[in-house]
């Protein structure tokens, strides 16, 4: 019923699957292909702490299906034929070193198999009484840039999991809604030029003792 609907864009046609489980996506898509022409298609895959946070190495290799992240992220594009490699990562509930880390792994592999980089990005919470900044909403975002993400999204724009969504329950804008529209107007105003570049690598740049009062920020598209 949905198939040629104008305000269906996309469809997510899984979340967070082990590797065991790429072959069968793989064969799925193929399908959803033929259904579904006109729609983005896409599988989002879970961040490395999918394993850091489990009971111990022998759930986390059930969880991921693998022993490493970057095998995971790897077997992935060698099962499913889409365009990009989605993972999601909230670094305010998790830490924000594996979140950098996340998404250099999830660069590099998407570069070497010719993968554009998509990234779902953390605008709720797991605590009901810690409301995503817009600075932090900023730096994830350009973070993601950063890696040369082609595609943000937010999680989670209405009740779900976890708390101070976008909308609340009743479809009300939160305090959240505001921030995330200040963001999304920036992504959107820099998007035209910055789809112009192709990413070949991000440098982590160490500031020397001498800068360590300026700020700034470089990107190296």
């Amino acid at each position: 019923k949905f198939v040629d609907h104008p305000a269906i864009l996309g469809i997510d046609v899984g979340d967070e699957p082990s590797m065991l489980d790429f072959p069968h996506y793989g064969r799925v898509i193929e399908a959803m292909k033929a259904e579904f022409p006109n729609k983005l298609l896409y599988l989002n895959l879970y961040p490395s702490y999918g394993m850091l946070a489990s009971a111990g190495t022998e759930q986390a290799q059930r969880e991921l299906g693998t022993d490493t992240y970057t095998e995971y992220l790897t077997t992935y594009t060698e099962n499913v034929d889409l365009p990009y490699l989605s993972i999601d990562h909230y670094p305010y509930s998790s830490n924000l070193s594996t979140f950098l880390l996340d998404l250099k792994n999830a660069s590099d592999v998407a570069k070497m198999h010719g993968k554009e980089l998509m990234t779902v990005l953390q605008v709720n919470s797991h605590v009901p009484d810690v409301f995503i900044s817009t600075e932090q909403l900023r730096f994830q975002a350009w973070c993601a840039l950063a890696y040369g993400s082609r595609s943000v999204a937010w999680a989670c724009y209405s009740p779900g999991w976890w708390h101070n969504c976008v909308l609340d329950k009743n479809g009300a804008k939160t305090e959240q809604y505001e921030k995330l529209k200040t963001v999304n107007v920036e992504l959107r105003r820099l998007a035209d030029k910055y789809m112009t570049y192709t990413h070949v690598k991000t440098e982590i740049c160490k500031i020397r003792k001498s800068q360590k009062n300026q700020n700034f920020f470089q990107f190296l598209l």
